[in-house]
């Protein structure tokens, strides 16, 4: 009789060491340390400050447009002359039209989305409303930026307002240009609350992504070019390496395409992290679907967009991108 030879035994395959949740690109929430952030500027600079000091910081960070040389927006035929003090009575620092029949005046910060252009003494000055405005793209509370500045409510309401809606409108704009996977490489993409039939079909079919997500049964359902995982939240927290976790993070091999394997980090710690700022941004007490949820929602698109930038400069180049598309 011939021995039977033993089937050689296959070692299990290890995963890496400290797998990151998102292999490619930038983590969704920012892990940054607020406390060392810095920015160009600081309230500071706009508070107790001359009009023309604050116009020509504006303009060097693009937060308001330079008007020389532009056509006039009130007869769209004059030319706008160069920035000069016309006086209190007339308007203060701004442009006057060529036009004899016309020559409007037009301040720096006129047809702005966020700042609002006007005179008399009842109407706060340019240099209050960069204060206002310093401290809402900072992410004050509205009740600490009135304790801050000494500003009605109303003014610093308004201002928020204009903010969000700037916001939301720039993101909704720009939406459609969001790409999930990059056709080549296998990009991780999670999911939560989602109508998987109608969304995979648009955004992920045939984009070479892993799909993470947790274990409800709609998302099971096969595309090309797809990859799923997907978790069991458990009701009872099991240690996983020695730490009691609610959820299964520990990096497993998926087949992605032929004879190629990659390890991935299972599990929605991302998207879960998301709808806890989310939820945190939009407050309590908000009435669902109502016009201000869906303004602040999309607001938080836009700060998770330039999580981790100065914002002041991103909000400089938001409106004229806003303009140009509209």
């Amino acid at each position: 009789m011939k021995p039977v030879k033993k089937p050689a035994s296959k070692k299990a395959a290890t995963p890496p060491k400290n797998a990151p949740c998102v292999r490619h690109g930038t983590a969704a929430i920012s892990r940054g340390r607020k406390d060392k952030a810095a920015w160009e500027s600081c309230v500071k600079d706009f508070v107790n400050r001359s009009e023309k000091f604050v116009i020509d910081k504006l303009r060097k960070e693009k937060i308001v447009p330079k008007w020389e040389g532009a056509t006039c927006p009130h007869c769209n035929e004059g030319v706008l002359g160069p920035l000069k003090d016309h006086g209190e009575k007339k308007g203060g620092w701004g442009h006057r039209c060529s036009r004899n029949w016309c020559t409007r005046h037009v301040s720096p910060h006129s047809f702005h989305l966020i700042f609002n252009a006007g005179t008399g003494q009842s109407h706060p000055t340019i240099a209050d409303q960069s204060a206002v405005f310093f401290c809402a793209v900072a992410g004050c509370l509205q009740a600490t930026t009135r304790l801050l500045l000494k500003k009605s409510h109303k003014e610093i309401e308004g201002m928020y307002k204009s903010l969000h809606a700037a916001r939301a409108t720039h993101a909704r704009l720009n939406e459609p240009k969001t790409k999930f996977g990059n056709d080549v490489e296998w990009a991780d993409v999670e999911a939560d609350e989602a109508d998987w039939a109608p969304l995979s079909k648009k955004w992920l079919k045939g984009r070479n992504v892993t799909f993470h997500t947790d274990g409800a049964k709609s998302y099971k359902l096969k595309q090309p070019g797809v990859v799923h995982d997907w978790v069991v939240h458990q009701k009872k927290r099991k240690p996983v390496n020695g730490n009691k976790k609610r959820y299964h993070d520990v990096p497993e091999p998926l087949s992605a395409g032929a004879k190629k394997r990659i390890w991935v980090k299972t599990g929605t710690q991302i998207t879960d992290g998301i709808w806890r700022e989310l939820r945190r941004f939009v407050g309590k007490k908000k009435a669902v679907g109502s016009a201000l949820v869906k303004q602040k929602v999309r607001s938080f698109q836009w700060m998770h967009w330039n999580r981790g930038k100065d914002l002041r400069h991103e909000t400089g180049a938001m409106p004229h991108d806003v303009w140009q598309k509209n």
